[in-house]
Order: C-alpha cells, then sequence, then structure tokens
C-alpha cells in the first residue's frame, strides 16, 4: 500500500500553540481561533478525500477514503504479495530481445539498453545485461551438461 502524498495544509504539522497576538485574549476569542483553524483543516481534509463539505455521509465517506488510504484491511484489491516479482520470470524473452539485437552488429552492452528502454520498467541498463549474461550462462552449463550425457550415452 503505498503512503498517500497530502498537500497544502494537511501536508505540514500545524502548532498547537495560539499565535503570540491571542494570548492575551478571552477564552471565547480563542476557542473561535482554534474553532476556525480546525474548520480549515476539516475543509482541506474534505477536498483532499473528493467529498463534498454539505454531504449527508460526508463525514463516512472521508472516514472510509482515510481507512483505504492508510489501513490494509481497508486498501482495495491489495492481496499479499508473493514470490518473485513476474518481471523476473521472464528472462527467456528478455534473452530473445538481447540475441536479435545482438545478431544486428550491437554490443551486448548497447542491446542491454536498448532493450532497457524498450521495455520500459524502470530496469537499469546493468540489470538487463546482467541478467543476459546469467540466463546465457546457465544455458550454456545446460548444454553442456546435455551433451555429456549424449556423448556418454552413445558409448553405451
Amino acid at each position: 500500500m503505498k503512503p498517500h502524498k497530502y498537500r497544502g495544509v494537511l501536508a505540514k504539522r500545524q502548532p498547537t500553540l495560539l499565535p503570540m497576538e491571542l494570548w492575551l485574549a478571552d477564552f471565547a476569542t480563542k476557542q473561535r481561533a482554534l474553532h476556525a483553524q480546525q474548520e480549515k483543516l476539516i475543509a482541506a481534509l474534505f477536498e483532499d478525500c473528493g467529498v463534498p463539505r454539505d454531504s449527508e455521509d460526508g463525514w463516512q465517506r472521508v472516514a472510509l477514503t482515510l481507512a483505504a488510504r492508510h489501513v490494509k484491511a481497508f486498501a482495495p484489491g491489495e492481496g499479499p504479495k508473493r514470490g518473485r516479482r513476474p518481471e523476473n520470470l521472464d528472462d527467456h524473452q528478455v534473452t530473445r530481445k538481447m540475441n536479435r539485437i545482438i545478431g544486428d552488429g550491437k554490443s551486448i552492452s548497447d542491446a542491454a539498453r536498448i532493450v532497457a528502454n524498450q521495455r520500459g520498467k524502470g530496469e537499469t541498463k546493468e540489470a538487463i545485461e546482467q541478467r543476459y549474461r546469467r540466463t546465457m550462462a546457465d544455458w550454456k552449463k545446460a548444454h553442456d551438461t546435455m551433451e555429456q550425457l549424449r556423448r556418454i550415452s552413445q558409448r553405451e
């Protein structure tokens, strides 16, 4: 669940003290000043939650919006994320794209840069190149093992 970015007065911690000019004021004046400050914050909260201030069920909608933002049980459609991220499961696709580009005469480094730009998933050129080299090394090991097994089975 991503943290919500608040803006304006909601983004800053509000002072709990009254302005200096109200220190010597009577209690009712102080109370009105605090109430006005709180009303300003409440109006900003309603606006941030996209709820009209005069809505009949406004407070409930604000509460549910805040719960969806900050309480995992209220977050829509987010289940537990388990296992590897899906973008790490497509080494075969990355390797095929890299081989195509390398076949056109580009270096591994250039091919990794091109593939990283094409994918647009925020992966770096270095990460793509590392995945390619690891996948190719794994493929070579598997290929060599299969060749050894083939030679052994032909001798027998």
